[in-house]
């Protein structure tokens, strides 16, 4: 029995495994780390659909299998067949029944060794292959290598002074204090005497700190749009898909804004291990280092996730924004609500928020849960009643029809392209330009900055399976950006701006600070606080600088090579501080 269920798990490993990695260089782009952490990570709501499509993918190895497992069984049930076995490796004929029974059980036993040896080597073989799509072995490698990163280039948000117009947010608070009652007792009071110099001063710092107040952090709108690179956009405008451009609008909006590249064109930045899928992607934009917890850390889904490190949304928090998560899935899954609720006290807002306040029907479910066409309808009523509490926000969302594999077609797509993820992008190109277009029709979007950037390169590889891994780079974009006061400080920046030499220096402006520059997951944290008026002392948070700054990213000092290598090496710091 023993041998049926060994050989069974080696054939089935050994025989249905070569289908099931065609179908997974076909569909896929991800990394063993990648999927050893989605594996190990909360999968409430998770979508598994691709699963089915994997086997049927691999029908025919399985019918090859079961049919192999019934011949080896039939075989070695098969008495006369393990005797003539047995007399092929033995040096004399038996004749009488014991010997004859002796020869079968020898017979069987080589015919069983024969079995597994072969099956341990298909096993081992398709190891082999499966390291070279997915990296296995490098991962081990890693993991097993010891990393200075965070030792040596690791800022502490709280070791560093981060604060609005060179001012605490308590400042305002203090100036402000003053009512606007008591401002019309004094009015009346003056108009009364004779133009009393004290009660005018007095009103003068009263408007003076009205105008402090007003002025204050803007409100932050950042989209993470699943799966989107600037490879979607044509060769011409700095993508990969020759004359097509899949998303003209967001090419537009990169245009028009800001937006950073590795070259002159559209383009966005790289990617490294720990910022590859969604969850690993947030925690590396809203925290400034990749998510590199061992997989035993995330596969009990800690209730406070990364407790020890400040991220984004702990300092918008500490800032007074209310704040709030918005996804078209279970927000439990990969740990995401808990991250959220963890640092900055996010409201939380998922497909089952979606089911309570009537937007789906309960037991309705599309893609991951519900589509990004409903998702916008719930981000407009979430933005209104956010903007009417009167206090600044932080309004998050992940968007998800643009999810491997090849994304999802809603009654909104067009059918114009052979590819369906084509479609796809264009329906979410065309969803997302009505949605910023709403937002600039609000009266909060005076005084708000959108960001807009992918959470990682997809997943798969449609349209994108002849581009290379490094030049596919994750869009961004910053929309409401004051130029004037986020680029003005760095007009001749010192020693370490990008691309300087000392003629260059004096010549620094906003368009060589966001062009030719090379970045990572990480810097996103503190551009972003940059982008909402926030002053950091030494322009770095985590493994990240604010790249309004003029400063070489740890990418452009250290090389792309050394920070791939060393965000995927184990940390006994990262550990020990971040848990």
């Amino acid at each position: 029995m023993l041998f049926y269920i060994f050989f069974f798990i080696f054939a089935a490993l050994g025989i249905v495994s070569i289908q099931m990695l065609e179908w997974f260089k076909k569909k896929f782009g991800c990394t063993f780390q990648e999927t050893m952490y989605t594996i190990a990570s909360p999968m409430g709501g998770a979508d598994a659909s691709f699963m089915l499509d994997c086997f049927w993918y691999s029908r025919v190895c399985i019918v090859i299998f079961l049919a192999v497992f019934i011949v080896v069984v039939a075989a070695d049930n098969s008495d006369p067949l393990m005797h003539a076995i047995g007399m092929t490796f033995s040096d004399e004929s038996y004749m009488d029944e014991f010997a004859y029974v002796h020869v079968m059980m020898h017979g069987r036993a080589i015919y069983r060794w024969c079995c597994m040896i072969l099956g341990i080597a298909l096993v081992i073989y398709q190891i082999i292959q499966t390291d070279k799509v997915m990296g296995i072995f490098e991962y081990f490698k890693m993991r097993l290598s010891r990393t200075d990163l965070y030792d040596k280039y690791y800022v502490a948000p709280e070791s560093v002074k981060i604060t609005f117009e060179d001012q605490d947010r308590n400042t305002f608070d203090e100036l402000y204090s003053t009512t606007e009652k008591e401002k019309s007792r004094i009015t009346i009071i003056s108009n009364k005497r004779t133009e009393s110099n004290e009660s005018l001063k007095k009103i003068n710092s009263i408007d003076s700190a009205k105008e402090l107040k007003n002025k204050r952090p803007k409100n932050l709108i950042y989209i993470y749009m699943e799966s989107m690179e600037s490879t979607y956009s044509s060769a011409a405008e700095g993508g990969y898909q020759g004359e097509n451009n899949y998303i003209p609008n967001l090419t537009k909006m990169a245009k028009d804004n800001v937006s950073f590249s590795e070259d002159e064109k559209l383009g966005g930045f790289h990617t490294v291990p720990g910022t590859q899928w969604t969850m690993a992607a947030l925690f590396g934009t809203q925290a400034g280092v990749p998510n590199s917890f061992p997989l035993k850390y995330v596969a009990k889904d800690p209730k406070d996730y990364a407790a020890g490190i400040k991220t984004l949304g702990d300092v918008l928090h500490e800032k007074g924004y209310e704040q709030e998560f918005l996804c078209g899935s279970k927000a439990g899954f990969g740990g995401r609500a808990s991250f959220f609720k963890t640092h900055g006290n996010f409201n939380i807002f998922d497909y089952d928020s979606a089911v309570e306040k009537g937007y789906i029907e309960k037991g309705y479910k599309v893609w991951w849960g519900f589509e990004d066409s409903i998702l916008y309808k719930c981000a407009k009523d979430e933005l209104t009643n956010l903007a009417a509490k009167g206090k600044p926000f932080n309004f998050t969302m992940l968007t998800v029809d643009t999810h491997h594999i090849d994304g999802y077609i809603c009654d909104k797509c067009e059918h114009k392209h052979k590819d369906r993820i084509a479609n796809v992008l264009e329906c979410a190109d065309r969803q997302i330009q009505e949605f910023i277009e709403w937002c600039k029709e609000q009266d909060f979007m005076k005084d708000t900055v959108i960001v807009i950037t992918g959470d990682h390169p997809r997943m798969d590889k449609s349209i994108v399976g002849h581009v290379d891994y490094y030049d596919r780079t994750v869009y961004n974009c910053f929309i409401g950006v004051d130029n004037e006061s986020t680029f003005g400080s760095v007009c001749g920046n010192t020693s370490d701006s990008i691309n300087d030499t000392s003629a260059e220096k004096e010549n620094m402006n906003a368009y060589n600070i966001m062009k030719n520059r090379e970045f990572l997951h990480f810097d996103i944290f503190p551009t972003v606080l940059s982008a909402l008026g926030f002053k950091i002392e030494g322009e770095r948070l985590g493994l990240g600088t604010n790249l309004f700054s003029g400063k070489k990213t740890l990418c452009e000092e250290k090389g792309f090579k050394y920070m791939r290598d060393e965000s995927f090496k184990y940390s006994d710091k990262y550990v020990k501080d971040f848990e």
